[in-house]
């Protein structure tokens, strides 16, 4: 049997750059992908090597791929996973503008010496690594595109501005790695695609990779989008489950939260998700501990845990709960990252650890959108307040953090700043409301405050895009219908093709058909 290797890396402290591109929840990823490698996969715990923070300077990242290079067996499982920033720089190669890049902790922009690792790099990493196995799996939470205009609502985003220093000034020797043709390179823009691994980053190469905030009564749970919900898909993973299968689920719910990222996935996706097949066939979260009434789940936010849900507690090694009596009935009480809190409600027999813990009701409040209106003034805010509360589908939060959309009066203005609220909507010629979401963009057009019935026409759209995202999030993990459905494009030819999954864009007047 193949051995499995983990190389898991979290970057939230960089030390040589300003404050401002400090991260939250990178640090939070790299534990969260253990989590699920050790409970899902069957990773043992000692052949998972974390980097974190300091500990991830460009020094130790490249001896511990080289560890892995140097040390596998053929066909062994292997797993890269990095959060942190990405970034571009001046590239070695006198026939390419930039090359792509991941940071780690150490390095810097000027005056210092730019410490970045390229694609270049990795490239020449994987060429070795594919010479042993084809069982590589890369997961990039980091982006490598520049800047935008947005709204300072927006998440945090993983990348820095490029570094246009010429190699000398950054006090980088040209590198002898092969270049890399960008003929090559998927929609990442990132590695040259190829069938010995699949890659999975957080999205195109022109956009913006984003940090998710996740707030459960007060406490702020921060990851990387797409880990966040790549490890929820993967906790739902059934045997046989591919790549593609648990992909397209977490690309749909990012692109759901973040309608401007799209995260990518290149190479081998039709392959068992880390080449494993003794994966259980239902889901469920191991029961961690109990104590009287007070009961631990081993799982966090992005294992789909919500406070309020019932979850049902089954004996360990239960593959089916179809007429299997439940030991406990729980109550989730609190959320974090890696561990829930519930109380106990009903129980019908022992519990110890390892039980399984299955969803048996999800809680009302996680379908809300929930909305923020702190930066609206005083007097319309009471009115908007008044209007948005009576609603079934949203939920009016007083901090912009655990909100899902923030409302804005824009007051006329000659010009925008960049520091201004809503600086994409440039000029304003008078009082004007915008909605604006996670990415710090628009989230519908705008209305100027004095038109005709305006509260009423922001609440249709709030309410619009809320049954919107709640048809997105229909999960049934369960389903036993035998149905197949798939959606056909046409091609500009009059040609049908099979258009399921992938990322493929649609504008007014394009031809779409269901079967």
């Amino acid at each position: 049997m193949p051995a499995k290797h983990a190389l898991l890396i979290g970057v939230d402290k960089y030390g040589n750059l300003d404050k401002k591109y400090e991260l939250a929840g990178c640090v939070n990823d790299a534990r969260l992908m253990k989590s699920i490698l050790v409970d899902q996969f069957h990773f043992d715990d000692k052949a998972i090597t974390e980097l974190h923070n300091e500990q991830a300077t460009r020094e130790n990242i490249l001896a511990n791929l080289n560890r892995l290079a140097s040390d596998i067996a053929q066909d062994d499982i292997v797993v890269v996973h990095f959060s942190g920033h990405g970034s571009r720089r001046t590239a070695a190669d006198p026939d390419a503008q930039r090359d792509c890049t991941i940071m780690p902790t150490d390095s810097g922009r000027h005056p210092l010496p730019n410490l970045d690792i390229t694609d270049q790099e990795i490239n020449e990493w994987l060429g070795r690594m594919a010479q042993r196995t084809s069982y590589i799996t890369l997961t990039f939470d980091c982006c490598h595109s520049g800047t935008m205009t947005r709204d300072a609502f927006g998440e945090k985003t993983r990348s820095v501005p490029d570094d246009t220093r010429s190699l000398e000034e950054m006090q980088v020797q040209s590198a002898p790695t092969r270049a890399i043709d960008r003929q090559d390179l998927g929609p990442s823009g990132w590695l040259a695609i190829s069938e010995s691994y699949v890659v999975m980053s957080g999205c195109r190469d022109d956009q913006l990779s984003h940090e998710f905030t996740q707030e459960d009564k007060g406490a702020h749970i921060r990851n990387g989008a797409l880990t966040h919900f790549l490890t929820t898909a993967l906790v739902g993973a059934k045997p046989g489950s591919t790549y593609r299968d648990v992909f397209e689920q977490a690309r749909q719910a990012v692109n759901t939260k973040f309608p401007s990222q799209s995260p990518q996935i290149e190479g081998r996706q039709d392959r068992e998700v880390f080449g494993v097949r003794d994966i259980e066939p239902i889901r469920f979260i191991p029961l961690k501990s109990v104590d009287g009434d007070d009961a631990v789940i081993a799982g966090g936010a992005a294992h789909g845990l919500h406070s309020g849900a019932t979850w049902k507690v089954y004996p360990p090694g239960t593959k089916d709960t179809e007429g299997v009596k439940a030991l406990a009935t729980l109550e989730i009480t609190s959320v974090g990252a890696l561990e829930t809190k519930a109380r106990v409600k009903t129980r019908s027999g022992d519990l110890e650890p390892g039980a399984r813990c299955v969803e048996s009701a999800p809680a009302a409040g996680q379908f809300l959108v929930k909305v923020d209106l702190s930066a609206v003034p005083a007097d319309q805010q009471s009115r908007l307040s008044e209007r948005f509360g009576q609603s079934r589908l949203l939920s009016l939060e007083t901090t912009a953090a655990a909100a899902d959309l923030r409302v804005y009066v824009l007051e006329p203005r000659g010009e925008a700043k960049p520091d201004d609220p809503v600086p994409q909507a440039g000029a304003i010629s008078e009082a004007t409301i915008a909605v604006i979401d996670r990415a710090g963009l628009l989230a519908m057009p705008l209305h100027v405050l004095s038109e005709e019935g305006v509260a009423d026409t922001i609440l249709e759209n709030l309410e619009t895009r809320a049954r919107y995202a709640n048809a997105l999030q229909l999960d049934n993990p369960a389903s036993r219908l035998d149905v197949e459905f798939n959606i056909h494009a046409e091609d500009g030819d009059d040609n049908w093709v099979l258009a399921n999954g992938g990322d493929y864009q649609y504008t007014a007047g394009d031809r779409i058909a269901f079967e």
